[in-house]
C-alpha cells in the first residue's frame, strides 16, 4: 500500500531533517524538502505529493501564505503551516487562507502525528463532500435550477480549527472534570461519582464530549486524555475521603481504544498506588456496544483489569443489541441502565417491562443496577419499587464542578431538599 507523501517548505534545514525523520518514523513518505515558495510549485509538479508542510514565514518573493493559496488552487492539496511566533496581521492572512492546520515550531512527535492524521481524515472527507456537491449542481443546472450555495458549505473550517485546537487542550489546561453523585436509593446517601470530561474552549465555551470524544480516539490522544481523567479523578476521590470518611466510589468511563495489552493495567495500578486507594473505590464504565465484537484475547484484558480489585460497570446497558452472553464471560458488578428507558418509563409500557428486566436480571446475577438520567418524581419513584439500587440524573443532580460536589458531601440535605 502506498504510503502518504509529504512535501516540506522549510528554510531551517535543521528542522526540515527533524521533520523527515519523524515523518519517516511515522510512515510517511518526503518527497522534497524545500527552502523557498518558488521551488514549491515546481517540486510538486515533478514529484506529486499528499500533503504540504509550509513554513509560514518562509523567505522568498511570496510568503508560506501565498505560496499555501497557490498550492491549494492548483493542486487541491491539503496545507498544514508551521510556525514559530508571527504577528497578529500575518495569523490573520493565515485564517484566510484556510489551511487545515497548524504545528507550533519546534515540532513533537505526538503532536505531528495527531495533525497529520486529524487533516488527512478531514481532506478525504471534504473530497467527497465535493464531488457529491458537483453531482447536485449539475443536476440542478440540467433541471434549471440554482444550487451553486451548496458549494459555500463544501468545508465547516470552524470545526476543523476546533479539531486542530484539541491538540493542545490538555497542555493549555482547558479541559476540566465534572462530577455527577449517584445516590443510593434505600440509604438517601451519595455513594459515588461519575466523572465527565468538559473541554473549556477560550471562545467557544463548553464544548460537549460528544464533538471531541471521537477525535481524540480518532487521533489517539484519547490515551493520554483518558490517562489523565483517570489520574485526575482518583486524586480527587482521595480528597474527598480526606475531607469526609465514607466508602464513596469514584467511575470513570472508559473508550476501547484504551483497552490494550498492559497500558491500561499500568495506568490504573499507578494511580491507585499514587493516591493510596483501595482498588474497590475506583468503577471503570465500558460501553455495552464496546463489548460487541470483542475476542477472547479482548476479554481477557477486561479480566486482568478485574484481578487489579477494581469494580467493572456495563454503561449504557440495553442500546449494544449484544445479547447477554457477554454478561456470563465478563467479570462485572455494576449494570447502568440507559438514559433512554428510564426517560420512557412513563411513557411506554414496553420501556416499563425492558427495566424491570433489566432489573430482575441484576438481581439473578447478583450485580448492582444504577439506572442514570432520573429527572423527576415518577421516575423515582418506579426504580424505588423495583428494588434499583442506585440512581444519578438531574432530579438530585447535575454534573458539578469538584469544589461544589465537595460542599454537596459535608452537606448531603441539599440533595433531598
Amino acid at each position: 500500500m502506498k504510503s502518504t507523501s509529504v512535501l516540506i517548505v522549510e528554510d531551517e534545514l535543521l528542522i526540515a531533517e527533524q521533520l523527515k525523520k519523524r515523518l519517516a518514523k511515522l510512515g510517511y513518505a518526503v518527497t522534497d524538502i524545500v527552502t523557498n515558495t518558488v521551488d514549491v510549485i515546481r517540486s510538486l509538479r515533478e514529484k506529486p505529493a499528499d500533503i504540504v508542510l509550509m513554513d509560514i514565514v518562509i523567505e522568498g518573493d511570496s510568503d508560506g501564505i501565498d505560496a499555501a493559496v497557490q498550492v491549494q488552487n492548483e493542486f487541491k492539496l491539503p496545507v498544514i503551516f508551521l510556525t514559530a511566533y508571527t504577528d497578529d496581521e500575518t495569523l490573520r492572512r493565515a485564517e484566510l487562507s484556510r489551511a487545515y492546520g497548524y504545528l507550533v515550531k519546534p515540532v513533537q512527535e505526538r503532536e505531528l502525528n495527531a495533525m497529520m492524521r486529524i487533516v488527512l481524515n478531514r481532506h478525504s472527507r471534504d473530497r467527497e463532500l465535493l464531488s457529491t456537491i458537483a453531482d447536485v449542481e449539475a443536476l440542478g443546472q440540467a433541471l434549471g435550477l440554482t444550487v451553486g450555495r451548496l458549494s459555500k458549505q463544501v468545508v465547516d473550517y470552524d470545526l476543523v480549527k476546533l479539531e486542530d485546537e484539541l491538540k493542545f487542550a490538555l497542555e493549555r489546561q482547558q479541559f476540566e472534570i465534572y462530577y455527577q453523585p449517584q445516590v443510593s436509593v434505600e440509604q438517601q446517601r451519595i455513594v459515588g461519582a461519575e466523572a465527565l470530561i468538559r473541554w473549556n474552549h477560550p471562545t467557544k465555551g463548553v464544548i460537549s464530549p460528544t464533538v471531541f470524544i471521537p477525535t481524540l480516539e480518532e487521533t489517539g490522544m484519547i490515551n493520554e486524555v483518558g490517562e489523565w481523567v483517570l489520574d485526575g479523578a482518583c486524586k480527587q476521590l482521595k480528597s474527598w475521603l480526606e475531607l469526609k470518611d465514607s466508602d464513596l466510589c469514584m467511575s470513570v468511563n472508559l473508550s476501547s481504544k484504551q483497552i490494550t495489552p498492559g497500558y491500561l493495567e499500568k495506568t490504573i495500578s499507578d494511580s491507585l498506588l499514587r493516591y493510596e486507594l483501595m482498588p474497590e473505590s475506583l468503577d471503570l464504565e465500558v460501553t455495552e456496544s464496546l463489548l460487541v465484537g470483542k475476542n477472547d484475547y479482548e476479554i481477557s484484558l477486561l479480566h486482568r483489569i478485574k484481578q487489579l480489585g477494581v469494580q467493572l460497570s456495563v454503561d449504557d446497558f440495553g442500546t449494544g443489541y449484544s445479547g447477554l452472553n457477554y454478561l456470563q464471560k465478563m467479570p462485572f458488578d455494576k449494570i447502568k441502565i440507559d438514559r433512554e428507558f428510564i426517560h420512557n418509563i412513563s411513557k411506554d409500557n414496553k420501556y416499563t417491562a425492558i427495566v424491570m428486566a433489566i432489573i430482575r436480571l441484576a438481581k439473578d446475577l447478583d450485580l448492582q443496577i444504577i439506572a442514570e438520567g432520573v429527572e423527576n418524581d415518577s421516575e423515582l419513584e418506579f426504580l424505588r419499587a423495583n428494588d434499583c439500587d442506585v440512581v444519578q440524573g438531574f432530579y438530585f443532580s447535575p454534573p458539578l464542578q469538584a469544589a461544589d460536589f465537595g460542599r454537596l458531601l459535608l452537606d448531603p440535605k441539599k440533595l433531598f431538599d
